[in-house]
């Protein structure tokens, strides 16, 4: 395509004929033809430099969490170099990642063009960075062409977590953790001393007392016993209509809760039916954290699996353990699973993203005393608490 300045030179270079032309000037002439041929050649440099080109991406950060800064570098090569073109380069971004400052651009031999920007995530989610746009222009400005080159590249951001208290499910008021109980394990917390069985290992022998009783003595340790717990979200298209701040505010009281209880060497389970309903397995460490914050950055609210047939549906599956309920409202028969869970030996607690007065509780439920995100302890058992 030919640029403002091509035409300018265009109509000077007609111009130039002309008179010419006219004059019969034989230095117009050598003019008019030197124009010319830099005409013809800034047009075949444009129109072959998309041959050779090739682009990488390179992402600072993958996966990020949202509202962090991001580096991008983009590194456009060629097989061979193509003299008297200048490049410039933009990724297509999609709407939530923000361009962040200033680029700056680099270019020597076959790396055409070396360039850093920044973006930042507004909000959690999966997006595609990319693919890249490249614009071609002459060293004289008068022909430009632009092309897509590359592919996207995957950007995963992390709903924003903060560490939380995760309820236990015992009567007492402490924070939901690793248990201990009066069994063999590999724990580093001493329990006794007990003469020496054969499976022991050596490096439990207790050589002081080994000495004093003439026989061999080890130290038996206390055993870990994971606890576990699961997650809902609920996603109910009708439960979170309008609401989309609400239901963006349980997705991070979830991620915060999954966070936390990893950190506690937890197993952690998630129950998610949004758009697309999706279980992820319990599991815990590394491994586990990107695979839970990796499904609450993708879930979006919908379809319409009501919260009691998913509570229902983990009551028939048994299991002892907690279970933490993030949800903007409950119903009656909302309720009525709760009990059920607790027969099962399943402790609930319930996070209401809406506020107590848009919550719709049943009549009843809770005494709310005029104090909003005052933690209320049902029977040892529950608790339910709220967020404005």
């Amino acid at each position: 395509m030919l640029t403002v300045r091509g035409w300018v030179i265009l109509g000077f270079t007609a111009s130039i004929y002309v008179l010419a032309d006219a004059s019969s000037f034989r230095l117009l002439y050598l003019l008019f033809a030197a124009l010319l041929l830099v005409f013809i050649f800034s047009q075949i440099t444009v129109r072959r430099a998309p041959r050779g080109f090739s682009l990488s991406r390179k992402l600072g950060k993958n996966p990020c969490n949202e509202k962090t800064v991001v580096d991008v570098e983009l590194t456009v090569t060629t097989k061979r170099y193509v003299s008297g073109l200048v490049l410039t380069i933009e990724d297509d971004l999609p709407e939530g990642l923000v361009r962040e400052g200033r680029s700056s651009s680099t270019s020597s031999g076959q790396v055409y063009l070396r360039q850093r920007y920044r973006i930042r995530a507004e909000g959690r989610g999966i997006y595609t960075v990319g693919p890249a746009r490249v614009r071609v222009a002459d060293f004289f400005g008068l022909w430009t062409s632009s092309f897509q080159i590359g592919e996207g590249s995957r950007l995963v951001a992390y709903p924003e977590h903060a560490p939380v208290e995760v309820f236990r499910g015992r009567e007492s008021t402490e924070m939901m953790g690793v248990s201990t109980t009066e069994q063999k394990g590999a724990s580093s917390d001493f329990l006794r001393i007990r003469p020496y069985e054969p499976g022991d290992e050596v490096r439990t022998i207790h050589w002081r007392s080994s000495a004093k009783t003439g026989r061999l003595m080890v130290r038996e340790l206390e055993k870990e016993e994971i606890r576990s717990t699961i997650i809902v979200l609920n996603c109910e298209e009708s439960s979170n209509r309008d609401l989309g701040e609400v239901f963006e505010r349980g997705v991070r009281i979830a991620a915060s809760i999954a966070v936390s209880s990893l950190r506690k060497e937890m197993e952690v389970k998630m129950v998610l039916y949004g758009e697309q309903r999706e279980i992820v397995s319990s599991g815990r460490g590394r491994v586990q954290y990107h695979r839970l914050l990796s499904a609450l950055s993708a879930v979006q609210p919908g379809g319409d699996t009501p919260l009691s047939y998913i509570l229902d549906r983990l009551s028939r599956e048994g299991g002892t353990g907690t279970i933490h309920i993030v949800t903007p409202s409950m119903r009656d028969r909302d309720v009525k699973s709760l009990s059920y869970l607790i027969r099962r030996g399943i402790s609930p607690a319930v996070v209401l993203t809406a506020g107590p007065d848009r919550a719709n509780l049943p009549e009843g439920l809770l005494d709310i005393q005029g104090r909003v995100g005052y933690p209320m302890d049902m029977g040892k058992r529950t608790v339910i608490s709220w967020m404005n």
